[in-house]
């Protein structure tokens, strides 16, 4: 095959084949376009697109800020590294700076929605959920016909609880782009919370269908069933947080989902378990028994076979048992996995 060696030829080339799948050959393509013009910053964004899709995101960043270093006011740059920091698990802070930063230089309507998405993501990852629903209707003013952002706002109101609301908007999303595997799923859980449970089953057996490595066919269970798992599942906690429950004096109980009570506040409808009570360090006389919580369509929700969920069942019990100990997240990571018999 040949080549227009030429800059702008090479760089055309270039977005043509990481559309294509043919990464390595783009990246090849940008060092050539590089050689030619290495003061010109569009190949240092190309080239670190091609290295996102390759899944090497340090050199990513690396070329969207010489990129930036060329053009302070090359506004798609700072668009693709704040994605980037969001992929690396960043700073989110830092992520919406870069993004208000870009709104600021007039981007282009696909680009200025692409800001949106990136600024909703930034913002629930710091669980400003209002602000990011702001963001959404800023966004789809701008972009009323980006999928995406429909999307995000189905997102960003099934996580406050307000699931009809979530349904119109998640379907706003699929009547655009109609195979999207996250959203198909996302509308299972918001059709569960709405008592639409045959609807709910099509869409979780949908999104399994769509995108088989990230979802999967709930296992169900009657309560019974259920229940007497937890039961099996309780007797083979390990050490050493066996020894943890055994000093417990709480009780397990299951229900189908977080309550609306506990969404308001602040915690995901996700949610797998919870602990209700005080830590061992704050015990005093006088107070109720604590809890653990298991939501048990919840658990089945990313659980595909019943061993799954005994895992996941042991897995939760023990980190909530855990938090009554006042054991961080750090501590409990240090336990599970430095423990002669954690998981």
């Amino acid at each position: 095959m040949g080549y227009d060696e030429s800059y702008d030829g090479l760089l055309d080339q270039a977005r043509q084949a990481i559309d294509e799948g043919q990464t390595e050959t783009a990246l090849t393509l940008c060092d050539r376009a590089l050689r030619l013009d290495a003061q010109a910053p569009d190949a240092y964004y190309v080239k670190g697109w091609g290295l996102m899709d390759l899944g090497r995101a340090d050199e990513a960043m690396r070329q969207f800020d010489r990129c930036l270093k060329l053009d302070a006011d090359y506004y798609e740059a700072m668009f693709a590294k704040a994605a980037t920091l969001l992929e690396l698990g960043g700073d989110p802070e830092q992520a919406m700076a870069l993004c208000d930063q870009g709104l600021a230089c007039d981007p282009d309507p696909e680009s200025e929605a692409w800001a949106y998405e990136l600024k909703v993501d930034a913002l629930m990852a710091v669980e400003r959920v209002e602000h990011a629903l702001r963001a959404t209707e800023r966004g789809l003013r701008a972009a009323p016909e980006r999928a995406g952002l429909h999307m995000r706002r189905a997102w960003v109101l099934y996580e406050m609880g307000r699931f009809p609301e979530a349904g119109e908007a998640v379907e706003e999303g699929l009547r655009r782009e109609p195979d999207d595997a996250y959203a198909v799923n996302l509308r299972a859980k918001i059709r569960q919370r709405l008592g639409q449970t045959d609807a709910a089953e099509r869409d979780f057996r949908r999104a399994a269908r769509l995108d088989p490595q990230e979802y999967r066919v709930p296992f169900r269970l009657s309560p019974n069933e259920f229940e007497a798992l937890v039961r099996q599942a309780l007797r083979e906690i390990p050490m050493p947080f066996r020894a943890l429950l055994d000093k417990w004096n709480g009780q397990v109980s299951v229900m189908d989902f977080p309550s609306q009570e506990v969404i308001r506040e602040g915690l995901s409808p996700d949610i797998l378990g919870l602990y209700q009570g005080v830590t061992d360090h704050e015990r005093d006389r006088g107070l109720l028994p604590d809890k653990i919580i298991l939501f048990q369509r919840t658990l089945e929700n990313v659980c595909s076979t019943q061993d799954d969920l005994r895992r996941e069942i042991i897995t939760t019990v023990r980190h909530e048992v855990g938090h009554h100990f006042g054991l961080s997240e750090e501590e409990l990571m240090q336990i599970e996995y430095g423990g002669s018999n954690g998981h």
